[in-house]
């Protein structure tokens, strides 16, 4: 429309076309570009939604790949709180009404690090890094793995209409440590510990122009942001979002905070078991991106799963705040499968709450046995897990961790099982209930419809929100098989040294798939990536040739490596290497290619934390209590 608008503008002053009638021209084609959009509306609004790109850091699983392995083994992720982090914790204890006590720490499930951050790649001084919440850092670096996961890394997505909703639930503790460990540099640390700005970093870089906010409904966060990014994509809001949660534990001390109504004495999360007796701390950060299911078809996306639906409410007025409300449960649920417009019957898993508390596991079962009586009588038809057995509770990020849970075991047609289940809660009857525990891995079988499953999240804010979730369409993208043909494929980064694990990466990720076409990965390699200073550019006509071209590549210094090239593809890639700007997606005109999954950017990440000379040397004079007893029960 806008090229139209402009060659009838250009021509109303040549004097080709007479004023009076290009200015017709122009209100008709204004109007028809209302129509559009407006039928573009109402279209989505009716519309599935694509997951394409996912991201997570988890206890024991810093990939996709590990978080699904471990789930599939039965993997218990919690663990004692790791000795490499506790010495940055005891400084920092220096400064709370803990000093002078004996410290012990609460087992979790917890990441190996925080405190590790690749500011140069994100233009950030490494004196602005330390002073940020490791909450900010993590999720950018997080958030900006789902945008390659998707194919849509770099600039692709620059000055798009993509909205970011965050699912977050903390309190600023970093930067309250920041003012009393380094009071001179409070003034440059606000920016980086105000909650508000985590949803702004990524829109600054890369300037997005869709809604971007932080969602805290405590433990449905992250679910909830879900739902709120799917009706924005709807009404037309924006085109495309990424949804993210975050946990991060920077004082996981006995002290500070507890969860469940008792202590875990036995440290597991045991969801649905007559031994249940609260869950257990996790950290976690995720991310995913949707659009609309036609447009990640028609644009050659790789789709994990389908969100055919959502709902939320509230609990309203319970026993206790903090009390879950059957009613609201189911009442959420039905709106779930209203939306979706599916046949509850259909729906084979559920990736439960699962709070292992005696009062709150019989309530979750009971909301789900009344909202499929609604609909069938029959029994034990539906598995149900819940993920907080394998990892723990991530809070806010729970909810799109369980979203990637449920979309990695559609995509792998199996259910993993859930542990720590020994025998069942004495007010759960499962023999007459249309759920059923999976205590070990199965096969997902479904033969009259699609693979279907339900998420659920409950925050105890009284905020509920459930998802409905389908196996993306077998046959989604009908492509052409590459010709055999020269193709070139580029790979960059902002470091030597990145650039050389991203090789390695790249050899062990094409030696360990060999059923790939290289013409998508070569299209999603250039396209959906960007294109920085450190660069390689490799010809290759086949397997074998790639595979060689690869190890040469990280064998010999690049400045060494220039083969005899093919015409044009040589002068093409000569040029890339020393800084030119390629549109590559001109290359794929007209050609039907798609995208695939590919290793992520390797960032290097180096320390960024509070620095004090006294605080290192342990060495405190008057610190100010900023910490005060803070225990949760439900």
């Amino acid at each position: 429309m806008e090229k139209i608008a402009k060659i009838i503008f250009e021509n109303i002053v040549s004097g080709q076309i007479e004023r009076n009638l290009g200015a017709k021209l122009l209100e008709t084609l204004k109007n028809e570009s209302v129509s559009l959009n407006e039928n573009e509306v109402r279209s989505n609004s009716y519309e599935n939604m694509a997951i394409v790109g996912m991201s997570a850091k988890l206890p024991k699983a810093n990939s996709l790949d590990e978080f699904w392995d471990n789930l599939r083994h039965g993997v218990d992720c919690i663990s004692d709180f790791p000795e490499t982090r506790q010495m940055d914790v005891e400084r920092l204890i220096q400064y709370t009404y803990m000093k002078d006590k004996e410290i012990t720490y609460s087992a979790g499930g917890y990441l190996d690090e925080i405190d590790k951050f690749d500011y140069k790649f994100f233009n950030i001084s490494p004196k602005e890094a330390s002073l940020m919440d490791p909450v900010q850092r993590l999720f950018l670096q997080t958030a900006w793995n789902t945008l390659e996961d998707a194919g849509y890394g770099g600039e692709k997505l620059t000055g798009s209409r993509t909205g970011l909703y965050v699912g977050y639930s903390g309190w600023p503790m970093y930067g309250q440590f920041v003012s009393h460990v380094e009071p001179a540099s409070f003034e440059i640390s606000v920016m980086g510990n105000i909650s508000a700005i985590i949803s702004k970093r990524l829109p600054q870089l890369l300037n997005f122009r869709g809604p971007s906010m932080l969602i805290d409904t405590a433990c449905s966060s992250s679910l909830v942001a879900l739902h709120l990014a799917t009706q924005s994509i709807r009404t037309g809001e924006c085109d495309q979002a990424l949804v993210g949660g975050i946990r991060i534990l920077l004082m996981p001390v006995d002290r500070i905070i507890s969860y469940g109504i008792e202590s875990q004495k036995q440290s597991k999360a045991k969801a649905f078991d007559e031994s249940a007796d609260g869950t257990v701390l996790s950290e976690g950060i995720a991310a995913i991106l949707i659009k609309p299911l036609s447009k990640a078809i028609k644009e050659g996306d790789h789709i994990y799963a389908v969100i055919k639906g959502s709902a939320i409410n509230q609990d309203g007025k319970s026993i206790g705040i903090t009390t879950p409300n059957v009613a609201a449960q189911e009442d959420v649920i039905l709106r779930a499968w209203k939306d979706a417009e599916i046949d509850p019957q259909t729906i084979s898993y559920i990736e439960a709450m699962g709070t292992a508390t005696k009062i709150g596991d019989p309530i979750e079962i009971d909301a789900i046995q009344k909202a499929f009586r609604r609909y069938t009588d029959k029994k034990q038809f539906c598995a149900i897990g819940s993920l907080k057995t394998s990892i723990g509770h991530t809070d806010s990020a729970a909810g799109i961790v369980a979203i990637i849970k449920a979309a990695l075991a559609l995509k792998h047609k199996e259910i993993p099982p859930m542990v720590h289940f020994e025998r069942p809660n004495r007010n759960i009857n499962f023999d007459q209930s249309p759920v059923y525990i999976n205590d070990k891995l199965q096969k997902w079988v479904s033969e009259d419809s699609p693979r279907r499953c339900g998420v659920s999240s409950f925050g105890f804010s009284g905020t509920n929100c459930h998802v409905v979730l389908e196996e993306a369409p077998e046959a989604a993208f009908v492509q052409e098989r590459a010709a055999v043909e020269p193709q070139i494929f580029t790979l960059s980064a902002k470091s030597e040294g990145s650039l050389l694990r991203l090789i390695e990466r790249y050899t062990e990720f094409i030696t360990n798939n060999i059923d790939l076409d290289l013409a998508d990965v070569c299209y999603t390699a250039n396209t959906g990536r960007g294109h920085y200073q450190h660069r390689l550019a490799i010809i290759f006509e086949d397997r074998n040739d790639f595979m060689q071209k690869l190890d040469l590549a990280a064998r010999v210094p690049f400045q060494q490596i220039n083969e005899p090239g093919m015409g044009i593809l040589d002068e093409m890639c000569k040029l890339y290497t020393k800084g030119a700007e390629v549109d590559w997606e001109k290359l794929y005109e007209g050609k039907k290619r798609m995208k695939v999954r590919l290793p992520l950017y390797c960032f290097e990440n180096q320390r960024c934390w509070i620095q004090n000379s006294d605080l290192n040397n342990s060495k405190v004079t008057k610190p100010k209590d900023i910490l005060k007893e803070i225990t949760f029960n439900f």
